[in-house]
């Protein structure tokens, strides 16, 4: 996956009831460099595109929809059971 974007600082403005220990105004800055660490050394990126490199594994797509449907037969199936065989 490749993002296409910014490095911006966010600065926003509470709204709303304010209780005493929320700041009026939250501000967070973004990192610049990537060898910092600890607090604020996050990057905070405003999107603006982003491209799917390589499709993932088609074999993990057809297990996790054959599961669902395979759950809705067990379901039914152990309905019919529980109404007509008690």
């Amino acid at each position: 996956m490749k993002i296409i974007g910014k490095l911006v600082n966010v600065e926003a403005k509470g709204v709303g009831k304010i209780e005493a220990y929320d700041p009026e105004m939250f501000r967070m800055n973004t990192s610049i460099t990537r060898t910092d660490s600890g607090a604020g050394a996050c990057e905070i990126i405003f999107v603006e595109d982003l491209i799917i490199l390589k499709k993932g594994n088609p074999l993990f797509h057809i297990v996790f929809q054959g599961s669902i449907y395979g759950l809705v037969v067990w379901f039914v199936y152990n309905l019919v059971r529980f109404i007509f065989f008690p």
